[in-house]
Parts: C-alpha cells; sequence; structure tokens
C-alpha cells in the first residue's frame, strides 16, 4: 500500500562526498526509483551535491537549493526523498541535520530516507533512531580524520611531503617506497598508487637563483618583505605562478624550512572543515634533510636570526627593554633617539604596539616632556588642518592650500603671486611656569610673509593668529608673548583681517616683474620693516 496515496508526487536528493566514488550517484538513484515505485511516488525534480562534503551547507548548492525551493512553497512534489541519514548530512552539530529536516517537514513536504531500518513516521522508535543515526554519522566523519591524520603524520614522519602544491623554485617527484624516482608530477597531477609516495626536488635553475637572491636582499642588503617584492617585480622577475610578486610570497620564502631542506608537517589544522588553527611547535613533525636544500644552514639561520630581530617578532617586554637601553645610555627619550638607535623598534612601532608613545614610555616608568610628546603633535595636527580647511571652505574661489596634508609645512597661496607660509607654534610651559612658543621655520620662510598660529595652553586650540613680516630667523627659537619678535607682528583677528591685507597687495602694482620683492616692499609698509633676530636667553 502507498504511503501518500497513488502517485504522489516526489524530490530526491542525492549527494557524495568525492570524485572517486562514480557508482554512488546511480546506486542511490536506484534504490530511491525501487522506494519510489513501492510507494505509489512519482519523481518529477532531482537535486544533486557532486563531490561536496556533508559537514557543512555553505558549500552544497544542491541542498541549500532545495530549501529555498521548499520554503518558497513554489513546488509541486510533496515529499523529498534521500537514500539514508548520512547523504542527508554528516554535520557535527546532530541538531542541524534535524533543523534542516524540520523546516521541510513544517513547509508540507516530509523528508523520507529510502534505505533505513526504520520507518518514516513520527513513532517514538523512529525518532530515537534518527538521533542515533545522525549522531553516528558526524562520528563517522571525526573518526575519518583522525585515521587520514595519522596516516599522513605517520607519512611525514619518514620524510615523505605530504599534499599540496610544490614551494616555489621546487618540484614534486613520484617515488617507490623505498625512494626509487618514478616520475616528475607537474601541476594539478596527483599520485595513482596508493603506496607511492612524494618528495621535493629543486626546479629551474632561474628560480633556484631568484630564492638565493631574496636571502641575500634581506641578509646583506636588509630590506622588507615589500622592499624585496618591488625590487624583484623592477627586476622583471616574474613570481610563483608567473604573477607579480607580493610581500607575503617573499614572507613564505624568507620563513619556509624547506629551502634548506627540512620538512614540516602539522603547524595547522583545519579538521572538519573548521577554522585553521595553529599547532603548539613541539606537536610539529620535523624531519631535516629530508630532499636537497636551496639555501644552506647557515645561510637559512641567518635569515632567520635577521627575521627575529625585527619589531613584528619582538615580545612586548622586548621593545620595553631597547626603550630602557636607551634612556641608560642618554639619560632621555626622543623619538629622534629611537629612530638613530640601530636595531630598535622605529616609534611608529611603539605606537601601534602599545598605543602611543607615551605609553609606551609610562610602563618604563618615563614621563616625556610636552615638547617630546607625540599626542601633543597630534592635538596641534588637528588644530592646524581644522583652521586650514575653514580657510578653504570660506575662501573656495581664491586661496589654494599647497603642501602634504600630513605636513606642518603648508602654505596659502592667492593667485599667483602672494604666497604665505602657515606655521603651528606649540604653546609649553617653562620650569618657573611661564608660557612660551617654539617656532619651526623654514629658510624660504624670509622671503614671505607668515601666519603664525600661537596654540593655546594644552595645545588643542588655536590661542591666537599672527603675521610675521619677512625676516631672518633661526630654524627653531621659543618666545614669549612679550617678546620683541611677537611685536613685529601683526595680530590676525577675526581671521577676515587677512584677506583684507592680502586684497591690498593684490591691488597694488604686484602683477609683474619680481613678486617677492614687490611683496616685501608692500609688506614693510605696512609692518615694521625687516630684522635679524637672535634666541631670547
Amino acid at each position: 500500500m502507498a504511503i501518500f496515496g497513488s502517485q504522489t508526487l516526489a524530490a530526491q536528493y542525492l549527494r557524495v562526498s568525492t570524485e572517486g566514488q562514480r557508482y554512488s550517484i546511480d546506486h542511490q538513484r536506484d534504490c530511491i526509483k525501487r522506494y519510489a515505485e513501492q510507494n505509489g511516488l512519482s519523481i518529477i525534480q532531482t537535486y544533486v551535491d557532486q563531490a561536496r562534503s556533508g559537514l557543512r551547507l555553505d558549500n552544497r548548492p544542491g541542498l541549500k537549493q532545495l530549501l529555498a525551493d521548499v520554503t518558497g512553497r513554489d513546488v509541486r512534489y510533496h515529499a523529498i526523498l534521500v537514500y539514508d541519514i548520512s547523504r542527508w548530512g554528516r554535520f557535527q552539530d546532530v541538531d542541524e541535520a534535524g533543523h534542516y529536516e524540520f523546516i521541510c517537514k513544517q513547509c508540507g513536504t516530509p523528508v523520507r530516507y529510502c534505505a533505513e531500518p526504520f520507518g518514516n513516521d513520527d513513532t517514538a522508535a523512529a525518532a530515537i533512531m534518527k538521533a542515533l543515526k545522525r549522531t553516528m554519522a558526524a562520528e563517522y566523519s571525526r573518526e575519518l580524520g583522525n585515521r587520514c591524520f595519522a596516516g599522513q603524520r605517520r607519512i611525514a614522519q619518514i620524510g615523505f611531503r605530504v599534499g599540496g602544491a610544490a614551494p616555489y623554485a621546487y618540484r614534486r617527484i613520484l617515488v617507490t617506497p623505498d625512494r626509487r624516482v618514478k616520475q616528475q608530477l607537474v601541476r594539478g597531477e596527483r599520485k595513482g598508487i596508493a603506496t607511492d609516495r612524494v618528495l621535493l626536488v629543486p626546479g629551474p635553475a632561474d628560480e633556484v637563483a631568484t630564492v638565493r637572491q631574496i636571502y641575500r636582499m634581506l641578509i646583506e642588503r636588509k630590506m622588507s618583505y615589500c622592499e624585496i617584492a618591488k625590487e624583484l617585480n623592477r627586476q622583471g622577475i616574474k613570481g610563483p605562478s608567473s604573477k607579480p610578486w607580493t610581500h607575503h610570497q617573499v614572507r613564505s620564502i624568507l620563513t619556509s624550512p624547506s629551502y634548506e631542506g627540512t620538512l614540516v608537517y602539522g603547524r595547522t589544522s583545519r579538521r572538519l572543515q573548521t577554522s585553521q588553527t595553529k599547532i603548539p611547535p613541539q606537536q610539529w613533525v620535523v624531519f631535516p634533510q629530508a630532499f636537497d636544500s636551496i639555501v644552506d644552514d647557515e645561510t637559512y639561520v641567518a635569515a632567520q636570526r635577521e627575521l627575529a630581530g625585527r619589531t613584528i617578532h619582538k615580545a612586548d617586554e622586548q621593545m620595553l627593554e631597547e626603550l630602557r637601553a636607551i634612556l641608560r645610555r642618554h639619560g632621555r627619550l626622543t623619538a629622534k633617539l629611537i629612530r638613530s638607535t640601530k636595531g630598535c623598534a622605529p616609534p611608529s612601532s611603539y605606537r601601534n604596539r602599545f598605543g602611543s608613545l607615551e605609553k609606551a614610555y609610562s610602563l618604563i616608568g618615563y614621563r616625556m616632556s610636552v615638547s617630546q610628546n607625540i599626542e601633543t603633535r597630534e592635538r596641534i595636527r588637528r588644530a592646524y588642518s581644522g583652521l586650514l580647511e575653514k580657510l578653504k571652505e570660506r575662501f573656495l574661489d581664491t586661496l589654494v592650500i599647497e603642501g602634504r596634508r600630513d605636513s606642518f609645512r603648508r602654505s596659502l597661496r592667492f593667485g599667483t603671486n602672494v604666497v604665505i607660509p602657515v606655521r603651528a607654534c606649540m604653546s609649553f610651559k617653562t620650569k618657573l611656569g611661564r608660557t612660551r612658543w617654539r617656532i619651526r621655520t623654514d629658510p624660504t620662510d624670509q622671503h614671505h610673509l607668515a601666519l603664525l598660529l600661537l596654540m593655546g595652553p594644552t595645545n588643542e586650540t588655536v590661542s591666537k593668529v599672527v603675521l610675521l613680516p619677512p625676516m631672518s630667523l633661526p630654524r627653531t627659537i621659543d618666545v614669549s608673548g612679550e617678546s620683541r619678535l611677537l611685536r613685529t607682528c601683526q595680530s590676525v583677528s577675526p581671521i577676515s583681517t587677512l584677506f583684507d591685507l592680502v586684497s591690498e597687495m593684490r591691488s597694488a602694482d604686484l602683477t609683474s616683474g619680481d613678486s617677492e620683492a614687490h611683496g616685501a616692499r608692500f609688506l614693510r609698509s605696512v609692518i615694521p620693516r625687516e630684522t635679524s633676530f637672535a634666541p631670547e636667553e
């Protein structure tokens, strides 16, 4: 007697996990066909997942389409036929398999297993058997994974290559268990006999020479991964798969023990298609001299020593100890001293690792002065850039801001002949508590009117804006509010005053001849004449 009555419409779902199971699909189809005939079912649609693992849903387009059709309620069939529980899936969470089956049942298209010993009904016995079978299907995958890993580990322990493409400059060769060479394997080829093994041999001479060149560029020229990749591309040397070099590929070559002939297996794991996890080094399989090396042991060790000295490989305590050494040697810490110390991480690395240079200093008990404080520079940079952006927005048609966006040495250009450098002046306190501003100039400033931004007490906002006449000044000078230098300046408050002055300059006869000379004559007529100024005591 038919379960669903005469000629109930149904769909079938078929799955095999590997291409090697060439007859499995046909076997499932025949079994489902017999079940359908015995139970008055007519199969009108087929969903297939060919060579798809049953561990996850996301790599099974057939099952995903089935679920989409069923939940869309746009199907003509009223049952889904599956060979057995394992073909539905070997989900490691057995509730996931039950969840997908329940979705189908809820939409009026229940799943029916055609080769299981229990009935397709809602009895307690059937529910128990389903739960048990789902657990057995999941456990089978776990046990198979453990057996495969143990077998591959054993192969690696006796010095043979296990899986994967050959590294750059190497080629795979097929050998017998006693290491007699049979043939070279080209990319994409696999061994055909289970007992055969694979070894690595050095490849083309040009690729071998490139690997040795990479090691020399690291050891002798101290080049970074990116610098090496750029140099190789500049020389027109093709990378792996004949593509341009990347820093990831360079790093792989410089850190892989394969290039000194050592086989290492089991550094990471992705069992049962889970996320990749790192395996502790003590659990790795390491087989020295498993195949011919491309670089000698001395070169490889020197490369690893060079890499170990670089910031990315340094522990936090090692970086802090480098700061302590600089402090002991110089009695102070500055970004310039850190940059000039050979072997020490750059200031940017301390900022990335600890959040800021100031925080790194605090961890070794050192308090930096405000003039050294990177955070202060960032506050000044924000105020400096903010003011320039406001000027640009207000005077879009007449003003061009020149210089790099991240620089403190930018200039305002009005037309073709009026250029005004803009200099941010940090505020700080002396030991006696007096306010000073630090003015940093450029040799070219002596030919131009300069706009000085005097920062407030916290260096977060601009306190005053003044115009400095053309004059010769030291590169760095500290001034107080009562200094003779600031008394020669003209206050620009509000800021529109600057543009009033510029308008006068542009209306004057400054459009021909030596614009600098014309500008200087005009500025001396509105601002005290050019002077020389020495730093105050």
